[in-house]
């Protein structure tokens, strides 16, 4: 594993949205488009948890990749989006959408001031976006520890972890089977939602 962002609830700059009650409010008045980059992405399962965590209907608007989704929120043609920090960060600043709410145990170095989850009474509604260097299944020991090795070298670089930590990046050092367990929960709690609500994913 070598980084990880948790994702944003994004709102366009004139919804009035201002956390998770403002959420259930609105859902259940006139309903709240959320955009979602197709069946079974991470914030296609995010929106999801957050219908489960947070209890409302979250209506979802399809995207073919993540930038129509953000210039359809910041023109306001969809209510909501969940985003990595990184993304939206640059937006929020310019005023053109709002951050509401960080999900995650923690605030988002990038978005200081907006509330993470657990302070808005729903710490399981974790969405963490991670990146990581995976392998086939089988590969040999000796190829395992060279690639760690250099991968190592790399993500210990203080110019590297400054680059992603300037970007809104966590810097991980997380690896080996603690990394393979890492990922085998994560996969299982984003199946066992996506068994609850059937959600396949898109071709």
């Amino acid at each position: 594993m070598i980084a990880s962002s948790p994702f944003v609830l994004a709102v366009h700059a004139s919804f009035p949205v201002n956390g998770l009650e403002d959420l259930r409010r609105a859902a259940q008045q006139k309903g709240v488009r959320i955009g979602t980059t197709g069946a079974g992405s991470l914030n296609d399962l995010g929106s999801a948890l957050l219908d489960s965590q947070a209890g409302v209907e979250l209506i979802r608007v399809p995207y073919k990749g993540m930038a129509p989704a953000v210039n359809d929120l910041i023109a306001g043609h969809i209510d909501a989006l969940l985003v990595t920090a990184p993304t939206i960060a640059p937006h929020v600043t310019s005023g053109k959408v709002r951050a509401v709410a960080v999900l995650d145990a923690k605030r988002s170095r990038l978005l200081p001031d907006v509330p993470n989850a657990s302070e808005f009474g729903l710490p399981n509604a974790r969405v963490l976006g991670w990146w990581g260097l995976l392998g086939p299944k089988g590969l040999p020991t000796s190829t395992v520890a060279k690639l760690q090795s250099e991968v190592d070298a790399v993500v210990n670089d203080p110019s590297f972890a400054s680059a992603l930590t300037e970007r809104g990046f966590d810097v991980s050092t997380v690896k080996g089977q603690a990394f393979a367990s890492f990922a085998e929960e994560d996969r299982l709690r984003w199946k066992a939602l996506a068994d609850r609500y059937k959600i396949e994913a898109a071709d």
